[in-house]
């Protein structure tokens, strides 16, 4: 009979070393092999991980009415703000912990450039949509030279600035209305376009900083046509508060009266985010909405005018700004006027900051302006010509005059727009008007 092998207890004891120090070495060879592979950069990051090809939105959420920043650590389904790929939502994290950064809010691993939803939704305020796109590369600055060709530069971790203005319900319970007149008559038939504007991923807000504009599918152009009264009505189901828009306004198919176009964001009168009135519209579409520009003048290279005196016909009605009336730098020269000079302007302002030698008169409608020299403008009396003379004869030397009209101090403001950027503005700046202002006058030696 054979028998096992036994182990001795030194045996033993040897056997049982060696498996130790080879257990207590299997750290050591994994700790080489982990070097050899290097540690992720990710590691670095521990709010999130980098991911080329991802980015991330992140910004402040605020009350639209009052400026307030939201808890958004409040928040429980279904509010929440979110982006929308593929179906799947992709939620916003906030910093929980540090009161200083309440309202904040953070979306990242959002694929780059490509435009995605983007969803806001707390309890009592109007549902937020708007769109994202995060943008992967930067343009290296063109600086001019020739030759140069400009390049993309990847940005590995893009983040854009997306904050955000929610509205409580109750603002989103009115309608927008558009009256549409001709000469303050009611047009029939007119057409009302709405469209959202600013469709890309974000606009500057007037309150200041980077904000979201809304949009989303409920966001779609809109049109209306008047009825009898002139008056379309947008419901508030197919608006939305705090939306920048452009209203186009046509004259109907059997009229020609040009078209008007705004831009306004709703809810905000012009520039003051205070005010909360842009409701309601008056358009009317003998306002062509162009650029302010004289588009008729009497002084005409042949024209003659003896008193000296211009008209300039405007496309759209004004009247003098406050004060303007009063501007001592209305004045006129003469050419070549030798004799017949007319009165210098005070060096130093009259009591009154009147012109000394010229009145400026705008008519009833609004849309002519006078320019005109005084009775009294002359120095010494004008001169009728000697056609017995020669014209150079001194007798002759105020024949063919000319007068040229300083404008500069002229300020005007525009009546028939509601859009800002029509007041004060100065009548030499005005298409058409530096070539209105010099006409020949008194007598022409034949």
């Amino acid at each position: 009979m054979i028998k096992s092998p036994t182990l001795s207890g030194s045996m033993m004891r040897k056997l049982l070393g060696t498996v130790l120090l080879g257990v207590m070495a299997m750290p050591f060879l994994a700790g080489c092999q982990e070097k050899d592979k290097g540690k992720p950069a990710a590691a670095l990051i521990p709010n999130y991980a980098r991911r080329d090809g991802f980015g991330c939105v992140q910004g402040v959420v605020i009350n639209g009415f009052t400026g307030q920043r939201f808890d958004l650590s409040t928040l429980k389904e279904p509010d929440g703000i979110y982006v929308l790929i593929r179906g799947q939502r992709l939620r916003a994290q906030f910093h929980k912990d540090d009161p200083n950064l309440k309202g904040e809010y953070y979306i990242c691993d959002i694929p780059v450039e490509t435009m995605y939803p983007l969803f806001a939704n707390i309890t009592g305020f109007l549902p937020f949509e708007s769109a994202v796109m995060i943008e992967s590369t930067r343009p290296v600055r063109y600086t001019g030279n020739p030759g140069n060709v400009s390049t993309d530069v990847p940005i590995p971790d893009p983040i854009m600035m997306g904050n955000i203005r929610l509205y409580p319900k109750e603002a989103g319970t009115r309608s927008l209305v558009i009256n549409v007149r001709e000469t303050d008559q009611p047009v029939t038939d007119a057409i009302v376009d709405l469209q959202p504007v600013g469709v890309g991923d974000k606009f500057n807000f007037n309150g200041g900083g980077t904000f979201l504009n809304v949009l989303g599918a409920r966001m779609v152009p809109t049109r209306k046509t008047t009825g009898a009264d002139g008056v379309a009505t947008f419901a508030p189901s197919e608006i939305a508060y705090g939306t920048q828009y452009k209203l186009i306004v046509s004259s109907p198919t059997s009229a020609d009266l040009g078209s008007v176009t705004r831009t306004f964001t709703l809810g905000f009168d012009g520039a003051a985010s205070s005010d909360r009135n842009n409701w309601e519209f008056n358009v009317d579409l003998a306002d062509q909405n162009k650029a302010l520009e004289v588009v008729a003048c009497s002084a005409t290279p042949k024209s003659w005018n003896e008193a000296g005196t211009i008209t300039m016909v405007l496309n759209r009605p004004v009247k003098l700004s406050l004060g303007s009336d009063q501007a001592d730098n209305w004045k006129a020269v003469l050419s070549p006027g030798a004799a017949a000079a007319l009165k210098a302007d005070s060096s130093t302002a009259p009591a009154n900051l009147v012109s000394e030698t010229v009145d400026v008169a705008v008519s009833g409608d609004g849309k002519i302006i006078t320019l005109a020299l005084k009775a009294d403008a002359f120095t010494t009396a004008r001169k009728t010509p000697d056609y017995t003379k020669v014209k150079g004869d001194p007798q002759n030397v105020d024949v063919d005059l000319s007068v040229t009209y300083t404008i500069s101090g002229i300020m005007l403001d525009v009546l028939d727009s509601e859009a800002t950027g029509f007041n004060n503005k100065a009548l030499d700046t005005v298409t058409g008007a530096n070539s209105c202002r010099t006409t020949r006058f008194y007598q022409e030696y034949r």
